[in-house]
């Protein structure tokens, strides 16, 4: 069992910094410029900010474009039925 004795100081109460470059997404969609179809939300990316909720503010709008953009990129695709492949040696 652990015991509560108080808090870090206000410069420890941040979120892990490192992750993805925001130039490297398109912020209306979250979508990676580098590799189609491939979104990014939250702590991945590298956007840290002050405490006070700006990084779940980040997150959860982040989370709700990547989201959406995924949903309309579903129904507006002709997507095909997944092919299934035969590993060497089966």
């Amino acid at each position: 069992m652990f015991e509560v004795v108080g808090k870090g100081q206000f410069k420890d109460e941040f979120v892990t910094a490192g992750g993805v470059p925001i130039s490297e997404i398109s912020l209306g969609t979250m979508e990676s410029k580098k590799q189609p179809n491939l979104f990014f939300a939250g702590e991945v990316l590298n956007v840290d900010g002050v405490t006070g909720g700006f990084n779940f503010q980040n997150a959860w709008t982040g989370g709700y474009i990547a989201g959406t953009s995924i949903a309309t990129l579903a129904l507006t695709s002709n997507l095909q039925e997944p092919q299934s492949f035969q590993l060497e040696g089966s």
